[in-house]
């Protein structure tokens, strides 16, 4: 177990810019929580009994349901009833589950190692490069088997892998870290392109051949008999295996790259591995089911809400919903203008379409925010933002830390080259997310008494004394502003911290790091204050009156730091708070909590609008003083 070194350990133990390293020990940075196998085999144990039967429920309504019901004593004396049954119903639902599972599999595992909930194999563009592989074979009448494989099943797989190699590469193009807004343009550009492909193939080739790739586009599971699933089998349950191996890779991924990677992840040979099963999957489906759309996006976004947002739990899941959810929407394609029949594309599309608009306009909406301020410096404020951005982590939100201006002499470089402070360096990692200069825009490196030198967005401006400084108000405002937008757009929660004390009444109007902040932010804010310094109460109460009315109203609490001994010689003290803040006791709870319950906490703290305070202790015992050993009174 790994305890928090003392002041004067951190002090010695300092982060140096040199050759972009952090020489940071392990004991600093690496407070995740050890992983709970019993926890994930008790989740398992609950979702795949649901999901089975839920798989078997729509495996009868699939059988059952049709042009014509299903009548079993028909099955036992009528051949054609039988031959209708085994050779023609019974293999399309089977061939609906296998497309649907691989489909919302495949999309599972993009969405972690892509780390976007809008990635899928539709809307990364690899179901269109897969369509115009497979076009191409029906269009020069490539129904011939190369060593008893179909060359259509070899020219979809070829044109997903060249798709998801161009997806990954041009989600890169920004440098090492992947972008998202890049990745989801990569897919819409390879759409775009591949159906103008097969455009031009459907122009270009006859008119039984046009009109076969156009029966195809639309997504159809017609099939007779079990042949062609046997031939897809013998390809999928590769992939399948492969995908499913991975999951504690992809789990560890989706906390970021270099997170991955200290823990002992081989990035590289994983992303490998996953382009290569999920190209296998998808180009062995769209060959035979075509560019079924959605499934990918549906069904884990789904099995997300039901199941958390563990991987290792979230991958069977997919699997088994995926299938389960194919098989019910072909049911509805066959029945819903009977005797005729829609394509299941179609009713896959419709579905899937206003799913992705609200996934996207949840994404683009600006993250909710939660800041800490202190009632002076050395209050504990960096140490508690690294706290929570691990406990919200851990809780399976996209959290980031961001402070607008910093003071210190040493820097961290990200890996694109950007200087921040060695503080949000290390929040950065207990959030999982990579360290970036959008979490740090302004730092200062004092050079006297009077002066320093200023660095904004990981360059350096100039030296300025103090008086210059603050003359650039309004430019340090614009960089501080644009930051925080473009990182509480990556992210659902953006912890920020403040600097020194909120009020500061001779630099209130000029410091953009505290209640400027906020405002920007929106943020919900948390006063912390050291209870080791003396004078908690009078720091707390002093700081509280010193703050304007509506800006009162943005604090939803106190954060007592280093509070050990008797939790209950500390009443009095919170009566008096109490009556001193007008502060009302909205939580009552148990000393000794457990991370899960102070999560609760700070989650009700960052959704709700708060009209009072709550007395929050957070207490460290002089023993173990482990970020995971914490526990949270909440009064």
């Amino acid at each position: 177990m790994h305890s928090i070194p003392s002041k004067a350990q951190r002090e010695t133990d300092t982060l140096e810019l040199n050759g972009a390293n952090l020489a940071v020990p392990p004991a600093t940075v690496d407070n995740r929580r050890p992983i709970n196998r019993t926890r994930i085999a008790v989740r398992l144990r609950v979702a795949l009994p649901l999901l089975i039967v839920g798989l078997i429920v729509s495996l009868l309504i699939g059988l059952y349901v049709g042009y014509q019901p299903l009548d079993l004593a028909a099955l036992k004396s009528d051949p054609i009833a039988r031959a209708v049954f085994f050779r023609l119903r019974l293999p399309r639902v089977v061939m609906a589950g296998l497309v649907g599972s691989s489909l919302a599999l495949v999309g599972a595992a993009l969405q972690a190692l892509f780390r976007n909930p809008l990635a899928d194999p539709f809307t990364l563009g690899v179901s269109g490069g897969a369509s115009l592989g497979a076009s191409v074979a029906i269009a020069f009448g490539l129904g011939l088997n190369l060593v008893g494989v179909p060359l259509i099943f070899i020219a979809a797989f070829v044109g997903a892998a060249m798709s998801v190699l161009l997806v990954y590469r041009l989600a890169h193009s920004g440098g090492s870290a992947m972008l998202p807004g890049a990745l989801l343009l990569a897919g819409i550009v390879l759409n775009l392109w591949a159906s103008a492909g097969v455009l031009v193939i459907q122009y270009l080739a006859s008119y039984w051949r046009a009109l076969q790739i156009l029966r195809w586009l639309i997504g159809s599971l017609d099939v007779v008999g079990f042949d062609l699933i046997w031939k897809m089998l013998i390809f999928q349950i590769p992939g399948w295996v492969v995908l499913i191996a991975c999951a504690r890779e992809l789990h560890l991924l989706a906390t970021g790259e270099e997170s991955a990677a200290s823990l002992g992840v081989n990035v590289r040979r994983t992303e490998r591995m996953v382009f290569l099963a999920s190209s296998l999957i998808v180009g062995v489906t769209v060959s035979v089911g075509g560019a079924i759309g959605f499934v990918g996006l549906i069904v884990p976004h789904a099995a997300r809400l039901l199941f958390g947002q563990d991987v290792r739990v979230l991958l069977p899941a997919s699997f088994l919903l995926g299938a389960a959810f194919l098989i019910l929407a072909d049911t509805l394609a066959r029945v819903a203008i009977s005797p005729g029949e829609l394509p299941v594309g179609a009713i896959t599309a419709l579905l899937g379409g206003p799913v992705f608009l609200l996934l996207l306009r949840t994404k683009d909406k600006m993250a909710k925010a939660l800041m800490v301020l202190g009632t002076a410096s050395d209050a504990g404020k960096s140490l508690t933002v690294a706290a929570l951005c691990r406990i919200l982590r851990q809780d399976g939100f996209d959290v980031a830390p961001f402070k607008a201006q910093n003071m210190a002499l040493n820097s961290f470089a990200t890996r694109e080259g950007h200087e921040i402070g060695c503080a949000q360096a290390m929040q950065a990692q207990a959030a999982g997310v990579e360290p970036h200069v959008d979490m740090n825009p302004i730092l200062l490196k004092p050079t006297s008494d009077v002066g320093s030198q200023v660095i904004i967005n990981g360059k350096v401006l100039g030296n300025y004394c103090g008086v210059d400084y603050y003359r650039r108000k309004r430019q340090l405002l614009r960089a501080v502003t644009e930051a925080y937008q473009r990182l509480a757009a990556r992210h659902e929660i953006v912890v920020l911290e403040g600097a020194g004390s909120p009020v500061e009444m001779n630099l209130k109007d000029s410091v953009v790091v505290n209640l400027k902040m906020a405002e920007i932010a929106d943020a919900t804010c948390l006063l912390v204050t050291d209870i080791d310094r003396g004078g908690v109460f009078a720091s707390l109460v002093g700081t509280y009156a010193l703050l304007e009315p509506q800006e009162r109203a943005r604090f939803c609490g106190f954060l007592i730091n280093k509070f050990r001994g008797d939790i209950g010689l500390f009443a009095s003290g919170v009566d008096y708070l109490t009556r001193s803040t007008w502060a009302k006791r909205l939580w009552e709870i148990e000393r000794n909590l457990s991370f899960n319950c102070s999560a609760w906490v700070m989650k009700k703290a960052i959704t709700m609008v708060p009209s009072a305070l709550t007395v929050v202790c957070l207490a460290r015992t002089c023993t173990d003083s482990s970020i995971r050993e914490m526990g949270w009174h909440s009064y």
